[in-house]
């Protein structure tokens, strides 16, 4: 009989962490799947958690780090499931001797886009062209590090969106709450440049400038305001051209060939901004340069999936 290797991922999902994690591991989980892996989920108990799980028909098991052990918990796990690769992307101060543990057992233990100490016990690490890597502590760690556009974790569908729409349209998306309130006065100088692209303004109902954007938006036929939107990869397929706070989209607009412009509230922000900038990606804004933003085109260059390379080598170091 062959063996089907278990592949347990550890993450969540919340409003104050986000579905960004969640989403990531499903797309890589049913990569591994499709390869005759069995997948399986420790979350915590939010419905924000279990529902994209349910989507995908994903098996799994809740953990409540308020009233469990970590380390105990998982040693309980473990001798319930035979278990051949433990993959974390998580930010709950998962503890270091739990993948000591894991590695005891000949576990495969991998990490995704991981900054806490737990990484360094891993055997597999997996990160976007970002410097703040190396600016971490490798202090006697002996993972194999994996870093660069092509293990940068986005669902499938952002590989797959190939044809753009034939209507040209630009996009303004500047977080949920836009803390900083740059909709307002980014929508307005693009409204100035009187080309023709149609402008799509992402926005919460709430915002504080909803009020003024609306009332843009009933006098310019082409301003399209949207509080939500389901399939950001099918959305993204007919945007030439963005204005955004860096961030997850930023890769996801850089992998769909979508010239931006970024905003970077910090440090490590702008650090990695310059990335896509050495690509021709993107081009940084300011609150003080927004006058001075305008359309280009992004290079054609062609970024293979995360979910194939990272699966890949998980597959070999498990033949």
């Amino acid at each position: 009989m062959v063996k089907i290797p278990m592949v347990v991922f550890r993450c969540d999902a919340s409003k104050s962490v986000g579905l960004g994690h969640i989403t990531r591991c499903i797309a890589l989980a049913k990569t591994l799947r499709n390869r005759g892996m069995a997948v399986h989920f420790v979350i915590n108990s939010d419905e924000l958690s279990k529902r994209p799980l349910n989507d995908a028909e994903i098996s799994f098991t809740e953990f409540s780090k308020a009233e469990d052990d970590y380390l105990a918990w998982f040693t309980h796990f473990i001798r319930q499931h035979k278990i051949d690769v433990f993959i974390g992307d998580i930010r709950d101060d998962l503890p270091p001797a739990l993948i000591r543990l894991l590695k005891s057992k000949e576990i495969l233990t991998v990490a995704i886009d991981e900054p806490s100490d737990y990484r360094k016990e891993c055997d597999l690490l997996f990160y976007p062209p970002t410097p703040a890597v190396q600016r971490l502590d490798w202090t006697d760690s002996e993972a194999i590090v994996y870093q660069g556009w092509n293990y940068v974790l986005l669902r499938d569908e952002f590989y797959q969106q190939e044809c753009k729409s034939s209507k040209d349209q630009w996009l303004v998306m500047l977080g949920g709450t836009d803390v900083h309130r740059q909709t307002l006065p980014v929508l307005n100088h693009l409204i100035s440049l009187g080309q023709s692209s149609d402008i799509n303004v992402v926005v919460q109902a709430d915002h504080p400038d909803i009020e003024k954007i609306n009332s843009i938006s009933k006098t310019h036929s082409r301003v399209h305001v949207k509080h939500l939107i389901d399939d950001m990869a099918s959305f993204l397929t007919g945007i030439s051209f963005a204005v955004i706070n860096f961030g997850v989209s930023a890769y996801e607009l850089a992998v769909m060939q979508v010239a931006s412009y970024h905003f970077c509230w910090q440090d490590d922000h702008v650090t990695s901004h310059r990335l896509f900038a050495e690509m021709g990606f993107a081009k940084r804004v300011t609150v003080e340069s927004i006058e001075k933003v305008k359309p280009f085109t992004s290079p054609s260059i062609q970024i293979t999936k995360a979910t194939n390379n990272i699966a890949d080598i998980i597959a070999s170091k498990l033949m």
